[in-house]
């Protein structure tokens, strides 16, 4: 039996990151601190923010939300095995928001993580120096 396998981008919620008022907030509304989450690789229009999918809180399935990639962390190109999120992701309404099996879709998931993600930390470590 052939194990199947889809590349992806995945990163974590941060545990703790500032928010509204300089207050320290676990998590997001949607995903608790720490969760692992699967990057969509289209652009939202709204600058700095990216489309994810991941577990919910109380692990009641898998949830999509927008969340800006300050709370990122640990971004990489990946590929994922398990059955029931490649299900997920080829599902028809959403088989265009994911990277496929070949080896050029893994290419691809690097650079847009690279790209997308880990350009606008390199920036904003500058500004917080002044360089």
């Amino acid at each position: 039996m052939e194990r199947k396998l889809k590349y992806c981008v995945t990163a974590n919620i941060k545990r703790k990151h500032k928010r509204l008022r300089d207050l320290l907030k676990p998590g997001t509304w949607t995903f608790p601190g720490g969760r692992l989450v699967y990057i969509c690789n289209r652009p939202i229009k709204e600058l700095y923010t990216v489309l994810v999918m991941g577990l919910s809180w109380f692990r009641q399935g898998y949830v999509f939300d927008i969340v800006p990639i300050e709370i990122l962390e640990n971004v990489q190109s990946n590929y994922v095995f398990d059955p029931s999120i490649i299900e997920l992701m080829d599902s028809l309404e959403l088989q265009h928001l994911w990277w496929g099996d070949k080896p050029e879709d893994g290419e691809d998931a690097e650079r847009y993580a690279e790209r997308s993600i880990r350009r606008f930390w390199k920036c904003r470590i500058k500004q917080t120096l002044g360089i």
